[in-house]
């Protein structure tokens, strides 16, 4: 899940009441993952453990501050919640930050089952969050290269899976998981109600029903 600049589309009126976006839901099983070629010279690849969740992880993350800063103690091995950040720098420059974590619940991912439904919970999944990659590397590679690298990772430390979400609207990622062996297992929506109210009216469901998914595809072409 790769932060974008790209804006979900808006229509009117209508984009103040309702705003959706739909995304593909990717597993990689991890077997026979390569390491994909990458324009930026000397990257440094590192994970650093937390005891957040996903949500913790993105408001911090968006925060623009260094993970590298963020001094938190590392998680015990049976800590609720747990999640991975991987830190991916070149010559000490920060270059890409990505987030996932094995804890689901309050996240989007306490939803997996029925957008998955042969999914069952387990401590060898991993559940991904947003990728951002600093804008003087992108478009090199480094998104594919930095998955490659936590791909590897997760087999050597004994995770199973890893679970994404991957926006219409972002293309170089899902070609990314395409190349990297991630297949796609279900479609989701993601509907904003009320999204030109302040934030704290705003509603958020994600559709799974096959009948609503082709109406609102419907409705925006």
């Amino acid at each position: 899940m790769q932060r974008t600049t790209v804006g979900t589309e808006r229509n009117g009126m209508v984009s103040m009441l309702v705003m959706r976006k739909r995304y593909y839901v990717y597993v990689n099983s991890l077997a026979n993952v390569d390491l994909m070629p990458c324009g930026v010279p000397d990257l440094q690849f590192e994970s650093i453990e937390m005891p957040i969740t996903l949500a913790q992880y993105e408001l911090l993350a968006h925060s623009g501050q260094d993970p590298r800063q963020w001094h938190l103690a590392p998680s015990s091995d049976n800590a609720t919640p747990k999640s991975f950040v991987f830190v991916t720098t070149s010559h000490g420059t920060l270059v890409n930050v990505t987030g996932m974590t094995v804890t689901r619940q309050g996240s989007v991912y306490s939803q997996i089952h029925t957008f998955w439904p042969p999914f069952r919970e387990d401590r060898s999944t991993l559940y991904a969050g947003y990728s951002e990659t600093a804008a003087d590397y992108r478009r090199k590679g480094v998104y594919t290269w930095v998955h490659g690298m936590i791909f590897s990772w997760a087999e050597r430390n004994g995770f199973e899976r890893v679970i994404l979400l991957e926006g219409e609207d972002q293309p170089g990622p899902r070609s990314s998981q395409d190349k990297l062996g991630s297949s796609v297992v279900a479609e989701t929506c993601h509907v904003t109600l009320f999204s030109g109210l302040r934030s704290r009216y705003r509603a958020h469901v994600w559709v799974t029903n096959p009948c609503v998914m082709r109406l609102l595809r419907a409705s925006r072409s």
